[in-house]
């Protein structure tokens, strides 16, 4: 079965944030493709609809780009207004491929568009971008496709594909952007000269909100999400699909507020690690050993930035699965001292195991059984010769690129495209935190209809639903809250240190008024924290005990 993501029935949610997109047909400019009769280039077709003033001729158009066709850029976009582009005609057809042209000194566009106003929402349906240039070449300098750059933006990026990129497809350097990734492939993404050269996909700076769903990492290098120093306030990262890379494929460590559930790792980190290189810290700081999931303590500033203290960091780690294939395994056992990745390396571990927030739970090593073997095998073989002339400081071959391997034209790929992430591992397909498979549903349409969107996390910290009385307290309190509806509840009690003590409740409690007994009479003075759950709501709270 092949990935067809315009044939399916997608379940959106957000729908007042969609509505804006997509307003009325008269909204809608068809951009023709460029011919060489004088039809524009796709950069200068936007720029150019303006008013006889100067002024964009509707800050709502939405521009159509016509299937089966190819767009070239001939320069860059500086925006200050809303860039939105949709696929238009028969969706059995190849999706609108936006191409890097020429500047005027003949070398390549670096740059397809860059958001510099503020406060603006941008959209991108159904449309390809690659990072090949018009003469089927890589080009193996550090280029870009999208740059956020003004403030409190909002882009949505729905059923796109991004081929073949040797940059950061996306970068956002403009503060609290909101991101919304649903339904995109990212494939391709390799190069020559480094492990952490290829397709550094997205790269973010302080951010409002990190939504990704359903999508697909094929054959790439590296950095699949990639935040350090920095924070965002609400992160959802569910049923994605990694298939294999060099190094590392996410790299958040400063998660203060996710979930990140559901997801398929499957020969990430091939490179692995060697000493010299953990010492140099190239995969993870501290001296930290290479793993695939990992977490690290936040400065304070960072925290700030979202009003919570270390230890009211939250996230959900559940229903991921991992799996190294056995030639990574032959391959490693081949290099010298070598440290091979694990789940969670032991700073990581150490925080799940004493921040009261944070909860891993169901994330199990497992083959997911490809059905397409072949494609399996020939970019697992790939990504393992690519490794080994790295590691004998030779610049890689690009034919690591799976249209090769295909026959197809590394421009016009094949479509619908080649590769298949379908599997047969039966836990798999029922083991997501929602029953459904584990990472892209986009490879079983059935399932991907009855997704029906992430739910919002909150964290309360004001108008608490809960209290707790005395507090300060001899030993003997009371949590006192209110239930809107009937849900399962669930009070922990934890120490200073982070360190469980007790689970107060666990049960299912209907409609109204709770009080819960409290008793610390055994425990010595201090500060404790209790996390009450319900629902979708997380409440922290402190009791002083003397």
């Amino acid at each position: 079965m092949k990935r067809n993501f315009y044939n399916l029935k997608l379940i959106l949610v957000s729908c007042l944030l969609m509505a804006t997109q997509f307003i009325s047909a008269q909204d809608i400019m068809d951009v023709p493709p460029f011919d060489p009769d004088g039809n524009p280039f796709l950069a200068a077709a936007i720029s150019k609809d303006t008013t006889d003033n100067g002024e964009r001729a509707n800050l709502d158009r939405i521009y159509r780009l016509e299937r089966g066709k190819v767009y070239i850029m001939d320069f860059d976009i500086s925006a200050d207004y809303p860039i939105r582009l949709i696929a238009g005609g028969d969706e059995s057809m190849r999706p609108p491929i936006v191409v890097r042209g020429s500047y005027t000194n003949g070398q390549n566009i670096k740059l397809f568009f860059s958001f510099k106003g503020d406060n603006l929402v941008h959209s991108f349906k159904n449309i390809i971008f690659t990072g090949v240039d018009l003469k089927r070449k890589y080009d193996e300098e550090f280029n870009k496709g999208l740059h956020v750059v003004g403030d409190n933006n909002t882009l949505i990026m729905e059923g796109c594909v991004m081929n073949a990129w040797a940059g950061r497809f996306l970068n956002v350097t403009g503060q609290n952007a909101t991101i919304i990734l649903r339904d995109n492939i990212w494939r391709n993404g390799v190069g020559i000269k480094h492990p952490f050269w290829g397709q550094q996909n997205t790269f973010f700076a302080r951010m409002k909100k990190l939504e990704v769903t359903n999508n697909t990492w094929f054959n790439s290098g590296g950095f699949w999400l990639f935040l350090e120093n920095d924070v965002v306030d609400e992160v959802i990262i569910e049923h994605n699909t990694l298939f294999t890379s060099a190094i590392d494929l996410f790299r958040m460590r400063d998660l203060a507020n996710a979930k990140f559930r559901s997801n398929l790792f499957y020969g990430t980190h091939a490179y692995a690690q060697i000493e010299s290189e953990r010492q140099d810290n190239w995969v993870d700081s501290d001296h930290e050993y290479v793993s695939f999931f990992s977490l690290d303590t936040s400065g304070v500033d960072v925290l700030q930035k979202i009003g919570i203290t270390e230890m009211e960091k939250n996230v959900e780690l559940s229903n991921n699965t991992y799996f190294s294939p056995q030639a990574y395994k032959d391959y490693w056992a081949t290099v010298d001292g070598v440290f091979t990745p694990t789940w969670m390396n032991a700073r990581t571990q150490a925080m799940f195991d004493n921040y009261p927030n944070l909860v891993a739970t169901n994330n199990l090593e497992m083959d997911p059984g490809f059905t397409d073997t072949d494609m399996e095998s020939w970019v697992v073989d790939e990504v393992i010769n690519f490794c080994k002339k790295l590691r004998k400081g030779q610049n890689a071959s690009t034919n690591r690129n799976y249209d090769v391997h295909t026959g197809a034209d590394l421009l016009q790929f094949n479509w619908p495209l080649p590769e298949s992430l379908v599997y047969t591992n039966a836990d798999m397909l029922t083991g997501g935190h929602d029953g459904l498979p584990v990472g892209d549903l986009n490879w079983f349409p059935e399932k991907r209809a009855l997704y029906t969107g992430v739910d919002n996390i909150v964290i309360q910290k004001e108008n608490s639903i809960s209290k707790v009385l005395p507090n300060p307290t001899t030993g003997l309190a009371t949590i006192e809250f209110e239930m809107k509806n009937s849900s399962d509840v669930e009070i922990i009690l934890y120490n200073i240190n982070g360190r469980k003590i007790q689970t107060v409740l666990n049960n299912n409690l209907s409609k109204g008024i709770h009080k819960i007994e409290l008793n610390l009479t055994e425990q010595s003075a201090g500060m404790y924290f209790y996390t009450l759950k319900t629902g979708n709501v997380l409440e922290t709270q402190k009791i002083i005990l003397y």
